[in-house]
């Protein structure tokens, strides 16, 4: 979800408590689960305000999570902040809470010293960039995050729900879990073709993809086994890319889209009377490129 670090358009502003509140009890009128884990990344000094807005949907036992990045570097030498604040909370429909226990079957967490709130390994140095060179998500998570997370509070044979999938770090991280579906929403239609590209990828899995060297790395889990075959499909419709169809690739963000009309009742591009000759994947990029041509 947002954080408020104006890093990216959709940033500007942290979500409200009182919006926090809503989401979780339309999340727990609809999910009709006896129990679920609410994890989110925010900043620190909002805790104590999220704490109170999850108390207000019944979610109780909030408790804070530190995430230490070893790797996070910064040239002048000021104090790095290298710690990022994660929320974990619970929600029973029984309304019987006690201490935050793990759901977790991993004997390893048998052991009190491995049940501490604290998690350290690299953030991403790297980000998912599109054809033209651009991050697409400043804010993307290393797959292990979601991943660490999961191990402690996922449930077998459950589902798992990420609001806001980005880059895809989240997804990714997922994947390995012993829950039985995963649902990405993502509201961005440029972060949502990368995403989809992302876990595309996977079904032909390459010795030099991060991303299969990764999973292959996750107990009992095999990439080339645990995928299947998924073609590449264009982001306006949705539908796959026939031989005898040309692909065009948007100005703006390099997404992926028909570029001839074919059988369709609508075009899958867009244009624009100012770039004469340049197509886009939507209007949010016409707006975008607009904006840089203006200053």
């Amino acid at each position: 979800m947002p954080f408020g670090l104006q890093r990216e358009a959709w940033d500007q502003a942290a979500p409200k408590p009182s919006d926090i509140t809503q989401w979780l009890n339309k999340l727990a009128a609809s999910t009709g689960s006896e129990s679920f884990h609410f994890i989110f990344v925010h900043k620190f000094d909002l805790f104590d305000a999220y704490q109170n807005a999850c108390a207000q949907a019944h979610l109780s036992t909030v408790q804070p999570w530190f995430w230490h990045k070893p790797n996070t570097n910064i040239e002048n030498k000021s104090t790095i902040n290298a710690v990022e604040v994660i929320g974990v909370a619970e929600f029973r429909s029984d309304g019987k809470y006690g201490q935050q226990r793990w759901p977790t079957k991993d004997a390893v967490f048998d052991n009190p010293l491995n049940r501490h709130n604290f998690l350290e390994f690299d953030g991403v140095t790297t980000r998912l960039k599109n054809r033209r060179g651009q991050v697409v998500n400043q804010h993307e998570k290393p797959p292990e995050l979601f991943w660490q997370m999961h191990r402690r509070f996922g449930r077998a044979n459950s589902s798992v729900l990420i609001i806001g999938a980005g880059a895809g770090g989240d997804v990714l991280g997922a994947i390995p879990g012993s829950q039985t579906t995963i649902i990405a929403l993502e509201p961005d239609a440029v972060q949502f073709g990368h995403l989809t590209r992302r876990i595309c990828k996977l079904a032909s899995p390459s010795p030099h993809c991060k991303d299969t060297a990764w999973l292959d790395g996750r107990v009992n889990f095999d990439v080339e086994q645990d995928f299947k075959e998924i073609e590449l499909s264009c982001l306006a419709c949705g539908g796959a890319f026939q031989s005898d169809e040309k692909a065009g690739f948007c100005v703006e963000c390099g997404t992926e889209f028909h570029a001839d009309q074919g059988d369709r009742t609508e075009t899958c591009f867009e244009i624009d009377e100012k770039f004469d000759g340049l197509f886009f994947c939507n209007a949010q990029c016409i707006a975008a490129r607009k904006s840089k041509t203006s200053l």
